[in-house]
């Protein structure tokens, strides 16, 4: 089922975190998600079945939230779309990176893995075996948080296809995929993180100030307030209150 047309292309979000109920509640209020439980065979953190809460909107499912039982901060995991998932592992580990999860099937879902880069953030290969084409309209935009971008360039193309595109005004970094449509971002810290490079991913709401103004009540952490950037979109950048960063951008 796996669709060339797709390969680079981010199809899905899990957000890992040790408060899968503080979470849901967060989210909900924040980003308006809706949910479904799915009782899943297997997830990416472990082998054996687990709930899992799916994130719903329109007629379609958009990522989902796990414990991974780490003891790190929260952080969000994206899935992007590749042809073998084991080849990506291999390069992934062939530039400095490493394999956190071995590649594993779950049945009528797709072919999956986590892999981490040389400082830490994880990414997830994706082979897809279901029927349904990529979710589109709630995450927007990912992009990479790290000290070097020009580092995180080369080894996030080599292991996914990417290609290190001219600067834009949404990115210091533009990640490309093979027919040039936009695939992920690369950004220097913007608010002086520490540790291992981390996910960030865009996520849109109606009223960036209002869902910033509910995170603060529900005890996320502001790190750009609410403003315009070149593009004329209005974005934040926030953590949850389990120390996963991520984004608000204006529909």
């Amino acid at each position: 089922m796996a669709d060339p047309a797709e390969f680079g292309r981010v199809v899905w979000h899990d957000c890992l975190t040790h408060d899968i109920a503080g979470a849901l509640r967060f989210y909900g209020a924040v980003a308006g998600f809706q949910y479904q439980l799915e009782h899943a065979a297997h997830c990416a953190w472990a082998d054996g079945p687990a709930d899992y809460p799916l994130i719903v909107a329109g007629v379609g499912a958009h990522g989902g939230f796990v414990d991974p039982c780490d003891g790190a901060p929260g952080r969000w995991l994206p899935y992007v779309a590749v042809a073998d998932a084991d080849a990506a592992c291999a390069r992934a580990v062939q530039h400095g990176g490493r394999v956190v999860r071995a590649p594993f099937d779950v049945p009528g879902v797709g072919r999956s893995a986590v892999v981490a880069d040389p400082h830490g953030g994880l990414t997830a290969p994706f082979v897809r075996t279901h029927p349904f084409p990529p979710p589109e309209g709630v995450f927007l935009w990912d992009a990479v948080l790290a000290d070097d971008v020009g580092e995180a360039g080369a080894f996030y193309g080599a292991v996914f296809g990417w290609n290190a595109a001219t600067p834009t005004k949404c990115a210091p970094l533009t990640f490309t995929r093979a027919d040039g449509a936009h695939a992920a971002g690369a950004m220097a810290r913007p608010f002086g993180a520490a540790g291992a490079w981390v996910w960030l991913p865009f996520i849109a709401t109606a009223d960036v100030d209002a869902a910033t103004a509910r995170a603060l009540s529900l005890g996320g952490v502001v790190h750009i307030a609410p403003a315009e950037a070149r593009d004329g979109v209005r974005r934040a950048i926030l953590a949850d209150p389990m120390g996963a960063p991520f984004a608000l951008s204006a529909l």
